[in-house]
C-alpha cells in the first residue's frame, strides 16, 4: 500500500533522500558497496535515494549511520516572540520587551 505524501512531506523525503545519495558519494562507494555494508539491497537503497515514501524509517537511519551521521527531529516552523512571551513573562518580569513594544522598535 503506497502512501500519500503532501507537498511538504514530499520535499523532506526528497531532501534526505539527496542526502544519503550525497553521503554515499561523498564516502566513495556505490550503491552496492552500501549495499555489502549495510545489508539492504541495493534497490530499496535506490528507493530511499529516490524519495520513497515507503522506504522503512530503521532502514534509513541504518545507512545514515553507516556514512557516518544521524537523523535529527526539529520544529517545523520558529517559535514566534509571543508565543515564547506567553510562556515565560510570569515567570520571569525581567523580561526587557513586550511583543508590541519590540514591535514598534
Amino acid at each position: 500500500m503506497a502512501l500519500k505524501c503532501d507537498n511538504s512531506q514530499m520535499q523532506e523525503l526528497t531532501d534526505i533522500g539527496a542526502h544519503l545519495k550525497t553521503a554515499r558519494k561523498a564516502a566513495g562507494l556505490t550503491l552496492a558497496d552500501l549495499s555489502a555494508r549495510t545489508g539492504i539491497p541495493t534497490r530499496s537503497l535506490v528507493r530511499m535515494e529516490a524519495a520513497d515514501p515507503n522506504a522503512p524509517i530503521g532502514r534509513i537511519v541504518l545507512v545514515l549511520q553507516s556514512l557516518g551521521y544521524g537523523l535529527s527531529i526539529v520544529p517545523t516552523s520558529r517559535p514566534t516572540l509571543e508565543s515564547l512571551q506567553s510562556l515565560y513573562a510570569d515567570e520571569d518580569p525581567a523580561l526587557p520587551f513586550t511583543a508590541k513594544q519590540n514591535a514598534a522598535r
